[in-house]
């Protein structure tokens, strides 16, 4: 027979807005992304963060994402305690395009992992874009 002793208490439990890399940044108050529109194509002129493939995945992913002027560009990966493991672009300047990059997670263990993009316009800082997608890894 299978029984319970007592009910699952949480403790420490936040709401999303309130866990720090799902913010935008602590402190500063979010600038609004500016959507460009000179072409019938919107998806060409906008900022994109891919889910991740495979996912869930074992050890390697990719992902991608989408630039849509020169851009600084930072990708990090966080726990699922939100703490960062490790940035895999930190503030590099991208052109405007496509892009892929591989997280090889050979030293990390099984679980739930938060991916984040942050980019920042090069010649229009207030041309940004913050996004976080979530991701499993499998052993």
């Amino acid at each position: 027979t299978l029984s319970f002793a007592d009910s699952l208490r949480l403790t420490g439990v936040k709401p999303l807005f309130q866990v720090p890399f799902l913010q935008l940044t602590p402190g500063i108050v979010p600038k609004r992304v500016i959507s460009l529109e000179a072409s019938n194509d919107e998806n060409a002129h906008s900022y994109r963060l891919e889910q991740n493939y495979p996912n869930p995945f074992n050890p390697l992913t990719v992902i991608g994402y989408r630039v849509s002027v020169p851009s600084y560009v930072t990708i990090q990966i966080f726990n699922v305690l939100g703490q960062e493991i490790i940035t895999l672009l930190n503030h590099e300047e991208m052109d405007a395009g496509e892009f892929e990059v591989e997280f090889d997670a050979q030293s990390f263990p099984s679980g739930i992992y938060f991916y984040r993009l942050e980019a920042t316009g090069i010649e229009r800082p207030e041309q940004s874009f913050i996004q976080a997608r979530k991701m499993i890894l499998i052993r």
